[in-house]
C-alpha cells in the first residue's frame, strides 16, 4: 500500500474488530466498511502504522486515543 498522511481521504476495507471485553467497557466508535475517512494523524503502535481519523474520535483511553491499523483502509479519492 501507497503512504497514506495526514489529510488523505481512505475508505475503511476491513471493519472486522473482535467483539473483545475492552472494545464493550470503553464503547469505542469504530470505522465502518465502505465509509470514507480522512486522516487526521498516523501513528506507530505496536511496531505497526496506524490511523486516526477525523470523523471516528474516541478520546484518550489512559495514555493514548485508540487508533486503527493501517491495514484496514485504501486511499481513496473522489
Amino acid at each position: 500500500m501507497g503512504e497514506i498522511k495526514k489529510g488523505d481521504k481512505v475508505k475503511c476495507i476491513d471493519d472486522c474488530f473482535l467483539e473483545s471485553d475492552t472494545i464493550k467497557f470503553l464503547n469505542l466508535s469504530l470505522p465502518q466498511k465502505g465509509e470514507r475517512y480522512i486522516v487526521r494523524e498516523t501513528i506507530r503502535t505496536e511496531g505497526q502504522e496506524a490511523l486516526l481519523l477525523e470523523e471516528v474520535r474516541n478520546g484518550i483511553n489512559g495514555r493514548y486515543e485508540p487508533a486503527f491499523l493501517k491495514y484496514r483502509f485504501e486511499p481513496y479519492s473522489e
